[in-house]
């Protein structure tokens, strides 16, 4: 018979992208590190390999739709008729699967769920009436709400999930935090940290001395060619790009990696010289954590954007990167600008390690 945790957590993640995943992660970790008897039960379709590359503390994965988010024309790119048909096939929430979830959470012995920022979480939590506690930068009623060509078949949903957020009994709002609320805990960017000296992640890759590593992502998410051009590189520049091939290809100084390779992300973007890439959440948490240069590509039509870019402006070494550089390689000759940006110098706080000391004390409650 399997033994269930005396300190169970269970964890809702959205599985839009896999920032919320990598976020979500940071704070599993930390709170292993101060309690490593501490058993996740997650729930989400973000895929088990990722929490297998993350933590090294003790969970289980439980394949559950939790949230809608958006759906993707691209990495970059949105489909609202297509999120709308979605959002009206999953809200509003089926009775009878919340009692199913319920019961298992009581029967796995959960003692707290924690939602980033899957709202199926808090209505589980309440339906088996266990507490709640939302760790967001925004939710999805102010992501659609930002959506004005498309409010009519929005607004239900809207009105649907603010509600249901406003049920969280514990509120965790991490920076850049998109709409200011009364939280009982703002936290700095949380990111997963590194393991790996960058000098032996420069080696691995292969990373000439005196070459200039660059690493292009979009998040996590398979980087096609239709959004990136290496374009003409110059001699100083070693280029890596997760997500670009289904296994490690070396092409002169171009490396091509798949989405899950041996290289754990964090460590490739502490070993980097410059990241280019989408500004989202978690690569903009680990870029900052790292203090590297980065190269940001705005996503001018999604309302978190400009809230990322303020911050990424005001605390990173960046400079900005338009998608049509991106996509057609003119971003090469911007690298000695960005690499030549000074550093922070000064010691960056993992907003990970405050979230963590605050589900121990409620767990404590």
């Amino acid at each position: 018979m399997k033994t269930v945790s005396q300190r169970a957590v269970a964890y809702f993640i959205s599985a839009h992208g896999l920032g919320h995943a990598a976020r979500a992660a940071a704070v599993m970790d930390a709170v292993h590190a101060i309690q490593p008897d501490v058993r996740f039960e997650i729930f989400s379709t973000v895929p088990r390999w990722f929490f297998d590359d993350c933590l090294s503390g003790p969970f289980t994965c439980h394949t559950l739709q939790t949230d809608v988010g958006l759906v993707q024309h691209s990495p970059l790119e949105e489909n609202l008729p297509a999120t709308i048909e979605a959002l009206e096939a999953f809200y509003p929430l089926d009775e009878k699967q919340l009692q199913v979830n319920a019961d298992k959470l009581r029967g796995l012995g959960c003692r707290l769920v924690i939602c980033d920022i899957a709202p199926l979480g808090i209505a589980v939590a309440h339906q088996a009436g266990l507490p709640s506690l939302l760790v967001e930068n925004f939710t999805w009623d102010w992501i659609y709400a930002g959506y004005s060509d498309y409010l009519s078949g929005l607004k239900p949903h809207i009105n649907y999930l603010e509600a249901l957020f406003a049920q969280a009994d514990y509120h965790v709002q991490t920076e850049p935090v998109c709409a200011v609320g009364s939280p009982d805990l703002v936290v700095p960017p949380i990111g997963r940290l590194p393991r790996t000296p960058a000098d032996e992640v420069r080696q691995r890759l292969g990373v000439p001395a005196g070459k200039q590593l660059v690493v292009i992502t979009l998040g996590g998410t398979a980087t096609s060619a239709e959004y990136f051009q290496p374009g003409d590189l110059s001699d100083e520049i070693f280029l890596v790009i997760p997500g670009n091939s289904d296994q490690i290809e070396q092409t002169g100084s171009i490396v091509r990696l798949p989405v899950r390779s041996n290289i754990y992300h964090p460590d490739l973007v502490r070993a980097a010289d410059v990241v280019i890439g989408k500004a989202g959440y978690s690569t903009l948490a680990e870029v900052y954590l790292a203090d590297v240069p980065f190269g940001f590509v705005s996503r001018s039509d999604f309302r978190e954007a400009p809230v990322l870019e303020a911050f990424t402006r005001r605390h990173l070494r960046s400079l900005s990167v338009s998608p049509a550089a991106l996509a057609d390689g003119s971003w090469a000759p911007l690298v000695p600008a960005m690499a030549a940006l000074p550093a922070a110098g000064a010691d960056r706080v993992n907003g990970a390690e405050s979230t963590s000391a605050f589900i121990l004390e409620v767990l404590s409650r």
